[in-house]
Order: C-alpha cells, then structure tokens, then sequence
C-alpha cells in the first residue's frame, strides 16, 4: 500500500460506522513500522473502530526485530478508559504459527515484551498433514501458547490453494483431534474454520458434515451466518461467487472442497 492507499482507507472506514475491527495483514505489518504506524496512527481518530488487530508471521523468522522499543510503542497505542470502558480502542496481535518447535526462545521472549505489556497476543494455527495433524503437537502447541500468555484463536483448515495438496487433510481429521483436546480442557480447543471466498465458516466438534460432488471431488456444504444481502453490500459484488449460492432465507451457502481423508 502507499501512503496515499492508506489514507483512502482509513478515509473510507472512517465513513462506515458499522466496522468495528480493523485488521492490519497483507505482507508483514512488522516488517513495515513507518506503514504500521501511520495506519495506527489513522485509526485512532475513528471513534467506531474499537478494535485493532495486526497479523504477522515474521516474528517468528526475525524475533530480534521486536525490540522492547517497539513493543512500547505498539502498546501505547491501545487507549483504555476504565470508566468508560465502550468508548475504549484497543491494539491486538494475530501470530501464525503451526508447530511448537517455532516457539523459540527468542520467539518467546518477543512475545513476551507484548504480552508483559498488556498487548493480548492471539495464536492462529493452520492444521496440516503430518506437520500438526494429531492432537499431541497440537496440545504441546497450545501448552506454550498458555505458559506465554497467547490466546488460542483460530485453527484453520487448509485453504486448497496451489502448491497445498500435500498438506491437506479432511475437515473431520479436524473435529477429531480437536474433540480429543477438548476432552482434556475447553482452552485446548479453539476455534475450528475453513476459509472460503464468502469468508470464513465455523466448524463445529460435533457439526454434521454434508458432502456433495462438484466435478467428481468431495465438498462440504453448509448454511452460514452471514446474508448474502449483507455480502453484496459490504463487497461492493452484484454477484456471489459460485460454487456458493443464497438459500431460501437469504442466507449464504458455501460449497468448500474437502481434503483428503487421513
């Protein structure tokens, strides 16, 4: 994005009081402070936007660039009133990772200068074959995450994107592994999505799974929350997407191809 990118950005959300979370992604924020800040510095004349997540992965690759500096910095950006609680906006961290060998100890300790910090640091996980894809590396994962001080967030399917495949399992290895961490305690269990072009879809532990056959491969179909009058409005689209289509209550169905079974 360049400057001006950014400006008509914080410009168009300032006119949509219903946004209310703004996410900062694409790329690296990290890798990027004189961006980063500006776009922080922007969001904070909005009153509407309360919430304010920057997504990263690089800190994994490069720790030493959070310094106790930055780390300052960003949390200086939340503004909380204890009084006013509502009326308060505050800067959160998404972190990407899949694997309880990338918490090194240089990880940790940069997590830690957010965390001890006040920062809340949420941990994203994508599941994938024979890397995480057994609830042993998942429970050691989500250990760490609670000895740091990061939040379980999300844990994501897949997406079939080129170069994947090999990665892939079905969504109900998922519920599986996810059903034997819940088992052990409610925190070990996170929230379970697939990504599709409507946008993300919650899956359940105990979510019956319909499949149909597009084209010869498995997809998984199911009614979502979002309305497709709401999608249309928001995307700017006078279409949805196929294989997607609205049901006969205007809700937004999606067709997600499934993985392989493990």
């Amino acid at each position: 994005m360049s400057d001006a990118d950014v400006d008509a950005a914080i410009a168009h959300i300032r006119t949509q009081p219903e946004l209310r979370i703004a996410l900062i992604t694409g790329g690296d924020p990290l890798r990027e402070e004189t961006k980063l800040f500006r776009l922080l510095d922007g969001l904070a004349t909005i009153p509407h936007v309360a919430e304010i997540r920057i997504s990263t992965r690089n800190l994994l690759f490069e720790p030493e660039r959070l310094t106790e500096a930055l780390a300052e910095r960003i949390a200086s950006r939340s503004r909380i009133d204890c009084d006013a609680i509502a009326g308060s906006q505050v800067v959160m961290v998404g972190l990407s990772l899949n694997h309880p060998d990338e918490l090194s100890g240089a990880v940790a300790r940069a997590v830690r200068r957010l965390v001890s910090r006040g920062v809340t640091v949420k941990g994203q996980v994508t599941l994938l074959r024979e890397v995480n894809d057994d609830a042993a590396t998942l429970l050691a994962l989500y250990q760490r995450f609670n000895a740091l001080g990061i939040q379980p967030y999300y844990l994501f399917h897949c997406m079939p994107v080129l170069g994947s495949a090999h990665f892939r399992t079905s969504v109900a290895r998922g519920q599986q592994i996810l059903s034997e961490l819940a088992a052990l305690s409610g925190i070990y269990a996170p929230t379970y999505v697939y990504v599709t072009q409507i946008g993300k879809v919650r899956v359940g532990i105990d979510s019956p799974l319909e499949t149909v056959e597009i084209d010869g491969r498995p997809h998984l179909r199911k009614q979502t929350v979002y309305r497709a009058a709401d999608f249309l409005r928001y995307t700017g689209r006078s279409d949805i997407p196929a294989p997607h289509y609205a049901d006969n209550e205007g809700r937004l169905v999606t067709l997600y191809p499934d993985g392989p079974a493990s």
